[in-house]
């Protein structure tokens, strides 16, 4: 028989958005929902449980941002967008319609470009272990223009592989090794809306109610983790039972194992694989939205092509205004308590001009500054980075990236013989504190698994710094001396 409520309990245990959006799902529920991990707020809207928009988030799901992380538009392009938004006349100004205007996007491209923006902001939530969450009815969210569908079951697959480690996995999985997970009957083929490969599939044929969780984690084709990642994915979406005792294989399905050779599995082996400190699972390659191909805009970047994503999307009620929806650094305001009501439809993204728009003009200073400083610190004028660093923190104190750009560069210049000594300690532990507040908000921030990985180096604990730097070089190719360093420790521990 099925143990009562399992399926429930593995999403209670859970605790993340990926929970929270698949009740939400089931439910068909209309209004806000409001998440806030680790200092950073996401505002998602949802139309039958389906979200549709968001607005928040960490800096790298700003719109600009994210399309220079896809190398969907070159940086170079990035910068003289956000140039014009810093001078324009507050609230007059949003980075899609300054993109079409330069040039740098088309206007089916930004419809792309927004609708990937809004499926990141939900996967990248989802690596927020306890977020505090709050919803609000309101149906006025249907009349919303334009809206982007997000497939639930798509995101919340992209979300596991991407984030859940053995810890996480085995939360949801609960600590009954002696279970027998069955997939449940009926229901719609999961390898179209989970984006399922060959290899997962053939797993699923395992899950038939006959085999233990431990034998089929040990014993199954695909790796402990991957197992783990598949069986979290079906339990949060409803698509897997735990059954307290074995089932018992009725007459057909004998027949059908008789005619095919038999795959044992080996007893269970002690203890589960954990991911080393730091490290995020692998990201998943079939569940990436789709991008629209580049008509030659200038200062573009090759767009690499990616599948659709696996749930469809229904065709838009209008054309989506350019300036509607997702301005970068686009933070939510409201305080923790019960959400604001959202602003009409017609006017939703465009703040008239007041403190709301004085602070989006202030983001986007602040993030012109950072950029700036950037481009300093990449030709070693160490000291003019810092400055930039400096204001754009003061601009925009609560953004953790720019504290640790600052501190990174401050002990740059410690580094220096004219710099003094005694304050080394203190960067130190400066720089551990913000690396942790960095990594909290969005586990695939590269500077601070770069800077992670100096710390680590410091202490002597070189496997670590080695897996750190390894892993800021491939979220960030442009981070040259993370790979330098990469490349140094491996030589270095085999010994060469």
């Amino acid at each position: 028989m099925v143990t009562a409520g399992r399926t429930d309990q593995a999403r209670e245990r859970d605790g993340s958005l990926a929970a929270d959006l698949f009740t939400h799902l089931r439910a068909a529920s209309t209004g806000l929902l409001d998440v806030l991990g680790d200092g950073v707020r996401l505002r998602i809207y949802l139309v039958d449980g389906v979200p549709v928009a968001a607005d928040g988030g960490p800096l790298s799901t700003t719109l600009g941002r994210l399309l220079v992380q896809e190398r969907i538009i070159a940086a170079e392009a990035y910068e003289r967008v956000m140039h014009v938004l810093a001078t324009a006349p507050p609230g007059e100004r949003r980075f899609g319609a300054v993109a079409v205007e330069l040039g740098v996007l088309g206007p089916a491209e930004l419809e792309a470009a927004l609708a990937l923006q809004v499926r990141h902001k939900v996967v990248q939530a989802m690596q927020w272990e306890s977020p505090r969450s709050a919803f609000t009815p309101h149906d006025g969210v249907r009349g919303m223009r334009p809206q982007y569908p997000v497939g639930v079951e798509a995101a919340i697959a992209d979300g596991v592989r991407r984030f859940y480690d053995a810890g996480r996995t085995a939360r949801v999985l609960g600590d009954d090794p002696g279970v027998f997970p069955q997939l449940r009957p009926g229901g719609s083929d999961p390898t179209q809306r989970l984006g399922l490969r060959a290899s997962e599939t053939r797993f699923l044929e395992l899950c038939d109610g006959t085999n233990r969780l431990d034998a089929l984690l040990s014993g199954a084709t695909l790796d402990p983790l991957h197992a783990r990642q598949l069986l979290t994915i079906l339990l949060l979406t409803d698509r897997l039972a735990l059954l307290g005792r074995r089932r018992v294989a009725t007459l057909d399905k004998l027949r059908s194992a008789s005619s095919r050779v038999p795959m044992p599995l080996p007893l269970p082996r002690r203890g589960l694989p954990t991911l080393p400190t730091g490290q995020t699972p692998a990201a998943p390659p079939a569940s990436t939205p789709r991008r629209m191909a580049p008509t030659q805009p200038s200062g573009r970047a090759p767009v690499h092509p990616a599948s659709a994503a696996a749930e469809p999307r229904p065709p838009l009620a209008s054309t989506p205004d350019a300036n509607a929806l997702s301005a970068d650094g686009s933070w939510l305001a409201h305080p923790t308590g019960a959400p604001p009501e959202p602003p009409p439809p017609s006017t939703r993204g465009r703040e008239a001009p007041g403190a709301a728009s004085l602070t989006r003009q202030s983001r986007l200073a602040a993030e012109a500054a950072f950029r700036e400083g950037t481009r300093a610190f990449n030709r070693g004028l160490l000291h003019n980075a810092l400055d930039a660093f400096r204001e754009a923190r003061r601009m925009l104190p609560e953004a953790p990236e720019y504290a640790l750009y600052e501190a990174w560069t401050e002990h740059a210049l410690a580094a220096e013989p004219d710099a003094a000594a005694e304050l080394a300690a203190p960067r130190q532990q400066s720089l551990e504190r913000l690396v942790l507040l960095c990594l909290n908000q969005d586990r695939q921030m590269a500077i601070a698994h770069y800077v992670r990985g100096h710390v680590l180096l410091r202490t002597g604990a070189e496997d670590k710094a080695l897996r750190a730097f390894k892993l800021a070089a491939q979220l960030d190719a442009g981070l040259v001396d993370a790979r330098r360093l990469w490349n140094i420790l491996e030589r270095r521990a085999r010994g060469d």
